[in-house]
């Protein structure tokens, strides 16, 4: 009877620790740096998270060789998703703001895009690179 009355309120002290946390736990993968080709989509904090890569709308950095008055900027279009949840849709710039979006409970942050364009060249394919963390 005592083994009994121990793993009950084992169970109970579980169900209320999980229970009593400030949102629900994340697993200990964020923050967290992601590549996505354009055109991807890619999942973080074990699935919970999706970012799609849509397009690139605008793309007017200095291209690499060029001397430029400013450097210009680039705009990425994603799509997050997190389960259960509408999705959000948001333009990050690499030069200007907004570079960060919040969406329930995470920042995402535009690194980088890669490639930075070439004289008389435009890339077609892109990567963004974003750091995922907690907010």
């Amino acid at each position: 009877m005592t083994t009994m009355r121990l793993r009950a309120a084992a169970v109970a002290a579980l169900v209320l620790a999980a229970g009593c946390g400030l949102g629900r736990p994340r697993p200990a993968m964020l923050p967290a740096e992601v590549r996505i080709p354009v055109g991807a989509t890619r999942t973080v904090d074990g699935g919970e998270l999706a970012i799609s890569f849509a397009r690139v709308s605008e793309d007017s950095r200095c291209p690499r060789g060029v001397q430029c008055v400013t450097a210009g900027n680039a705009v990425v279009a994603l799509l997050l998703q997190e389960r259960g949840a509408a999705s959000q849709a948001v333009d990050l710039n690499t030069g200007q703001e907004p570079r960060s979006a919040r969406y329930e409970g995470y920042l995402v942050e535009l690194v980088a895009l890669e490639p930075v364009p070439e004289q008389g060249r435009t890339p077609t394919d892109y990567v963004a690179v974003l750091r995922v963390s907690e907010m």
